[in-house]
């Protein structure tokens, strides 16, 4: 396994990993190439935005992108998407074990995420550390 920062010079291949990742359970979401283009680009293209992926066999494995941002207590790692290719197998918790490396050598003190609820979803990151914060919810509204 190789690591990567994120780039445009491999979208194609973010793209691929992301319709595979959503596309299936537990998200079956029917993105399309330029929507998920488009979202990646979206968070990519930000000042603050940093992206790690994973290589392995010369293919994008999965990747994670998201923000920085400034907090009063600290530097703070909003993660946006995070994908792999295929579920099972570790490469999630590999890639997210390094980029949490990563972003404590660049003084982050917190990472936070959006998730739904279930065993394969918000038991995934409560297996690794995670908390669901009891304070705080994440509220919408269709217009």
């Amino acid at each position: 396994m190789t690591f990567e920062q994120m780039n445009q010079s491999r979208m194609q291949d973010y793209i691929r990993v992301f319709l595979k990742a959503f596309g299936g359970a537990p998200w079956n979401e029917p993105w399309t190439c330029e929507q998920a283009r488009m979202r990646v680009e979206s968070f990519l293209n930000t000042d603050s935005a940093y992206g790690l992926s994973v290589e392995m066999d010369g293919e994008v494995a999965g990747f994670i992108l998201g923000q920085f941002e400034p907090y009063y207590d600290g530097l703070r790692f909003y993660i946006q998407e995070f994908c792999c290719a295929r579920a099972g197998g570790g490469v999630g918790t590999v890639l997210l074990t390094e980029l949490e490396r990563r972003l404590k050598a660049e003084g982050v003190v917190r990472t936070y995420l959006m998730t739904i609820h279930g065993d394969s979803t918000e038991g995934y990151y409560q297996r690794r550390g995670y908390i669901t914060d009891p304070d705080n919810i994440w509220m919408y509204k269709t217009i």
